[in-house]
Order: structure tokens, then C-alpha cells, then sequence
């Protein structure tokens, strides 16, 4: 997708229309591409999940020996399930802020695509259990905007426009400012939805 190359932010007083949305075209994110998985996630974080995984091993064994296989089989599956929330969440968590952060430091639109996967092939995650659990847990503005990106940048799923839109739409109406700005992207290319100027320059005010 072609974008236009952001431009120098022009005082409010004598700005158009125009001025503001072409400032805007190209959110800053953080112009290093290559932050690993240690700034992801802090060492202190991975030794939390470490501990995590512990506890939850230790915890389901000691259970295992007074219970019937039944029981026990449906208490591992409900230690692993609560076991991989936690990591999607912190893995999740902490990719948005990254991006967010980023996005304050340079990074332009076309950038975003290659941050994204870069970081998750970094942190060594399944993208397509990382969309599962997605896909799962949309009551959160922040991860409705999360799973938009993941559709508007063709990351591990068909790209698709309407979707993507949908899930900037319902963050951006929960007053979620980085999916707001997404939206008036949105409007502003035509991407999703019918092209609207005036749209896009109320979104991203």
C-alpha cells in the first residue's frame, strides 16, 4: 500500500484541512527496527512467567495424586489455559506498548508491518496462536486494535479491509487514541469504508 511521507507539523492557526491529515499521514513510531525480545519482555517479566509455569507445574502434580484421572486431566487443561492467558496477555500487552512507543519516534505506516513481525519472530511466537487468542479475547479496546493490525498489515491472515476498520472502529469508539488515529487513516485512503476527508480530519482531531 502506498502511503504519502509524513510531513513537518504545521501550526494549528494556519492549518487547512489538508495540513492536519497530511501531518498525521505517517504516525511516529520509534525508528529502531531491531529492539529484541529482552525489551519486549523484561528479564524480570520472563522470570515471572518462568516462576508462573513452576507454581502451575507444581501446583497440578501435588492435585494430580489425590484425584481421579478425570478430574485431574480437566485440572491440567484449566492450569494450561490459565497458564497461556497469562502469556498472551503480558506477550500482547507488551507489543502494544511497544508499538505505541514507537510509533512516537518515527516509524512511518509502511514500517509498521516489518516492527511487527520482526518482534514477533523475536519472541520466537506463533503468530497464528497469538491471532487465536485474539480472536478470543476482544473486550479490550486495546486488543481490538491489536487484531485490526494484524488484517490491515497482512500479518499471519488475508488482509482484509473490513475487518480491519471494524476493529479500529470499536477501539476508536471506546475512546482508544491510537485506534482513533487508525480510523481516520482508514477513512482518509478509502480503506474499509467509502473515502472521507471530513471523516478523517474529525478522527483525527
Amino acid at each position: 500500500m502506498s502511503l504519502k511521507k509524513s510531513k513537518p507539523s504545521t501550526p494549528l492557526s494556519s492549518c487547512s484541512m489538508k495540513d492536519i491529515i497530511d501531518s498525521n499521514i505517517n504516525l511516529s513510531i520509534g525508528s529502531n527496527l531491531n529492539i529484541g525480545f529482552g525489551n519486549i519482555i523484561s528479564s524480570q517479566d520472563q522470570n515471572s512467567i518462568r516462576l508462573s509455569i513452576m507454581e502451575h507445574e507444581n501446583s497440578s502434580l501435588s492435585s494430580l495424586s489425590s484425584s481421579s484421572s478425570s478430574s485431574a486431566s480437566n485440572q491440567v487443561i484449566k492450569v494450561t489455559n490459565s497458564l497461556s492467558d497469562d502469556i498472551y496477555i503480558m506477550i500482547s500487552d507488551r507489543l502494544i506498548t511497544f508499538i505505541i512507543e514507537n510509533h512516537n519516534g518515527g516509524i512511518t505506516f509502511d514500517q509498521i508491518q516489518e516492527l511487527i513481525s520482526k518482534q514477533i519472530l523475536q519472541i520466537n511466537q506463533d503468530t497464528d496462536k497469538l491471532i487465536e487468542w485474539l480472536l478470543k479475547n476482544q473486550d479490550k479496546s486495546r486488543y481490538n486494535w491489536f487484531l485490526g493490525l494484524f488484517y490491515y498489515y497482512n500479518i499471519g491472515v488475508e488482509e482484509n479491509s473490513i475487518k480491519a476498520f471494524e476493529l479500529f472502529s470499536i477501539a476508536a469508539n471506546n475512546n482508544y487514541p491510537i485506534a482513533q488515529v487508525y480510523l481516520a487513516k482508514c477513512y482518509y485512503d478509502g480503506y474499509g469504508i467509502n473515502w472521507d476527508r471530513k471523516m478523517a480530519f474529525v478522527w483525527y482531531q
